[in-house]
């Protein structure tokens, strides 16, 4: 199947969730430096895509905030205070925070373009959603907005949706 009509039933199936992950990308590519935005596709590219990393982040501050993104694009549970307590004390813990929320964009973007090519074939990713124009909002309200999108879905049934989300809090070692 080409890539426009993988596009195509993305959009067609859920376009506020595919309108809102764009707008959540685009949050995290304007709230990111450059350095950190890399050391975010880095840890995506690698851990999600299977992609090599390419060279090490140089700089005390890039190899923190690579050494916690790989883990949490890896296993977030995993994520304890020796990746964490590093990564704030660079980055400080506002920056961290919208780091995490961030990169958090970027890796569902990643994952829903796997999810998809498995599911119906074709060579690559899904282009990346159009995004809205204007001033991006915070990485955490365009998680949000995400979420809520997400939320209201209704092509599946009840039951599996709730399997579904109580699976992804459980791997996320969601405790509510």
């Amino acid at each position: 199947m080409p890539a426009e009509d993988i596009e195509r039933r993305w959009t067609d199936v859920a376009p506020d969730a595919h309108a809102a992950l764009g707008e959540a990308v685009r949050a995290a590519e304007a709230a990111l430096d450059p350095e950190l935005l890399a050391v975010a596709r880095a840890a995506v590219e690698e851990g999600v895509l299977g992609r090599p990393a390419g060279p090490a982040p140089s700089g005390e501050r890039a190899r923190a905030a690579a050494a916690l993104a790989e883990q949490v694009v890896l296993y977030v549970p995993g994520v304890g205070d020796d990746l964490r307590d590093p990564a704030r004390a660079l980055l400080g813990a506002d920056a961290l925070r919208t780091f995490l929320e961030a990169l958090y964009a970027l890796e569902q973007r990643a994952r829903l373009a796997v999810a998809h090519r498995r599911l119906f074939g074709g060579p690559g990713a899904p282009a990346s959603p159009e995004a809205g124009t204007g001033a991006a909002p915070s990485p955490a309200r365009a998680v949000r907005a995400l979420h809520a999108a997400a939320m209201r879905l209704s092509a599946l049934d009840p039951f599996t949706t709730e399997i579904v989300r109580l699976r992804a809090g459980s791997y996320h070692d969601c405790k509510t």
